[in-house]
């Protein structure tokens, strides 16, 4: 089994860490363009269908299925190509939730709440102090999100799907899923933390699967949160390789 992960093109050494194949979508394009959200997924896209037709640079043997997944904006990117057949179907690809080639998920660290006005608010610090207003807390998540999002994904968040706000009938349940957070994402700094949701997806896939009569949703869907690292030196940290050996290790033993 091939491990191929999705980063933005300016991680490669991170990818590489945990992957046998480093797919980089570009941030920019040709004459310094920022890349849409769209392209990114085109890029993977592609990727994956080159991984397909050549399966002996994989390693020293042709990996019969492929874990994909994605770290940070990637594993958002990942989220994304796997809710869109199309991009499968256009390139000849087995679809993706047939497990015919794609044998599970594995997300890093990532799976943004593109639409944070929308997530519960957290108006109360310790001892009940208030953070920030009420009135103006969704008004300042929404700014952040929209220049963080217009960063990465070259575009305002509401052109960037929310796996989080997919219907139910339409999240992905076939496949098993890895999501790996950390409890301090950026430092504890609940406008930036916020942004990370992998623990509410991996409950809103769990939701799916006992709405779709699946009874063994935890062992379908697991979430590991990390206590040490953050969202930066996560794919460094001791903490996040022994997860993830474990993990694998556990896969390897369903498949």
């Amino acid at each position: 089994v091939a491990i191929a992960v999705a980063v933005a093109a300016s991680f490669p050494v991170f990818a590489a860490i945990v992957a046998h194949v480093a797919i980089l979508y570009a941030s920019f394009r040709a004459g310094g363009t920022l890349a849409s959200h769209d392209d990114m997924c085109a890029d993977v896209a592609d990727a994956l269908l080159w991984i397909r037709n050549n399966p002996g640079a994989v390693g020293d043997r042709a990996p019969r299925r492929v874990v994909i997944g994605g770290y940070s904006s990637g594993a958002h990117v990942v989220a994304t190509v796997l809710s869109r057949s199309v991009l499968f179907r256009e390139r000849g690809l087995p679809p993706p939730f047939s497990g015919e080639w794609i044998c599970a998920v594995l997300y890093v660290s990532g799976v943004l709440a593109v639409r944070p006005e929308s997530l519960p608010e957290e108006e109360e610090g310790p001892g009940g102090a208030p953070i920030f207003p009420s009135s103006s807390y969704a008004v300042r998540r929404r700014w952040i999100a929209d220049l963080i999002l217009l960063l990465v994904f070259g575009g305002a968040s509401k052109s960037v799907p929310s796996p989080l706000h997919v219907p139910l009938e339409q999240v992905p349940t076939v496949l098993p899923h890895i999501l790996v957070g950390c409890r301090n994402e950026t430092f504890g700094v609940a406008l930036l933390d916020v942004f990370f949701c992998s623990n509410l997806y991996a409950e809103r896939i769990r939701i799916a699967l006992l709405i779709g009569g699946v009874s063994d949703s935890v062992g379908m869907v697991r979430y590991v949160e990390l206590s040490g690292p953050n969202h930066w030196n996560v794919l460094a940290s001791s903490q996040f390789q022994k997860a993830l050996k474990d993990e694998l290790r556990r896969l390897s033993r369903k498949l």
